[in-house]
């Protein structure tokens, strides 16, 4: 159930953009490219619980048993298991419409957690093209508790309407989200 919900939370977004003219059509090419590595990831592991069940020897269930029993008795394993099996764990980076900078907190393609504080931008730059856009759903510059990176750059993030990163940038702002839009609206020139 958690894939499809976030299935279509991913193509929502992405053919509301197509309907109301503000993208191309090549912009729901992304959703293969995003949603069918979570299928097939949701079909191994299918398989792999099936098989689990239908296991007929007692000493392999037990042992079955006692590894299931372990992992959820470990906090962090628990939490792990959850994340995964709710998609939280999901990155995007591969897509072909999202990009940035590197950085292991919030990078490019990953969700981002409502526990952290990110506000909308009064950035110059980022009003300027993000104001009169209906493909910019948030851009954010993250609070003061989250290190992204030097304390002597402004890090801006674009938040698409499913809650994951489209893009992160440090430096040329403007010229980024300016290839963001491009990107996303396949446009290669797009209307500012």
């Amino acid at each position: 159930m958690n894939s499809g919900l976030q299935d279509a939370f991913n193509l929502a977004w992405k053919l509301a953009l197509v309907c109301d003219g503000a993208a191309d059509a090549p912009l729901l090419d992304s959703y293969e490219a995003e949603r069918r590595p979570i299928a097939q990831i949701v079909v191994r592991s299918g398989d792999l619980t099936e098989r689990a069940q239908m296991l007929a020897s007692p000493a392999e269930r037990r042992d079955r048993d006692a590894a299931i029993r372990a992992t959820f008795a470990e906090p962090a394993a628990r939490h792990t298991e959850i994340v995964a099996e709710t998609e939280l764990n999901v990155d995007y980076a591969a897509s072909p419409i999202v990009f940035g900078d590197a950085g292991g907190t919030l990078g490019a393609g990953q969700r981002v957690s409502n526990a952290i504080p990110v506000r909308s931008t009064g950035h110059t730059l980022a009003r300027r093209i993000v104001g009169g856009s209906h493909v910019f759903e948030t851009v954010v510059t993250p609070g003061a508790n989250l290190e992204l990176g030097s304390r002597k750059t402004l890090t801006l993030l674009a938040v698409r309407p499913d809650g994951y990163v489209g893009m992160r940038c440090g430096r040329d702002h403007l010229a980024t989200l300016e290839r963001y839009e491009a990107i996303v609206t396949a446009r290669p020139s797009a209307a500012l």
